[in-house]
């Protein structure tokens, strides 16, 4: 690191020394290159530099690829993610903003040439011009690892698993259950009562995934006698559905 900092000095007081460049910049004004740090190198040509929290782009002659305004800057294959404001965008290695940032979260660019990302709280994903190349409709998604990625749809009673390929064709789907004991008890409660039951405590015994076995105490309106109303409470698309109930005496 320090005999980074100590080439970029030596290119600081050459280059100041011949044409003042705190003055000059189409792109933008660097301010002292003394108080530069070098985070990293691009090549032998290019340095992520720091100034504060302010990160920025220069050549070997110190000048300005990328002004210092970024939040962050990070080399992904040949493009630049960078982030400013809390959002990212992209910029290619000559400084050009390819995508302004726009983006809540762009991951790294994998050996596909697609990104990760989200917007609007919901994902999808891009290559390194910024097109989107699969839509931005899912929950959650990963990078893509040998041409294949896995995504989530998330639903009132489901949530989907799918496996796709890089142009966002299901290869594989799986069905993640999002039901709840509370809710499978008071499938049960709900039943009983619509036939016209007092309902008491109800116990619920998970079978399957989705599936429980509910016992409910109830009794009719003038509770001279109880019951045990025994049902199967199946989560479906459409809810909770009860299943084959019986009213057994005690």
């Amino acid at each position: 690191m320090k005999r980074k900092q100590i080439i970029i000095a030596i290119f600081a007081a050459s280059f100041m020394s011949s044409s003042g460049f705190a003055q000059s910049s189409d792109k933008t004004s660097m301010h002292s290159p003394k108080s530069y740090e070098v985070v990293s190198s691009v090549g032998d040509s290019l340095f992520v530099v720091r100034q504060g929290e302010r990160y920025g782009i220069v050549d070997r002659q110190m000048q300005p690829i990328l002004p210092l305004e970024y939040s962050s800057i990070a080399l992904s294959e040949d493009v630049f993610i960078i982030r400013k404001n809390g959002l990212a965008g992209i910029a290619d290695i000559r400084g050009t903003i390819i995508l302004s940032p726009t983006f809540a979260e762009i991951d790294g660019f994998t050996e596909s040439g697609l990104s990760a990302c989200k917007q609007a709280e919901k994902h999808g994903y891009i290559d390194k011009r910024g097109n989107v190349v699969i839509p931005f409709k899912y929950d959650s998604a990963t990078p893509f690892v040998e041409g294949q990625a896995t995504v989530e749809l998330k639903g009132e009673t489901f949530n989907k698993i799918l496996v796709i390929d890089e142009r966002g064709r299901v290869i594989k789907s799986e069905k993640i259950c999002n039901g709840r004991e509370s809710d499978a008890e008071r499938a049960a409660s709900e039943y009983w009562s619509s036939k016209g039951y007092m309902c008491g405590q109800t116990t619920v015994t998970e079978v399957n995934p989705c599936t429980w076995k509910a016992e409910t105490i109830i009794s009719n309106i003038s509770m001279t006698r109880v019951f045990l109303g025994v049902a199967t409470i199946k989560l479906t698309e459409d809810g909770y559905k009860v299943i084959n109930p019986q009213k057994r005496g005690f």
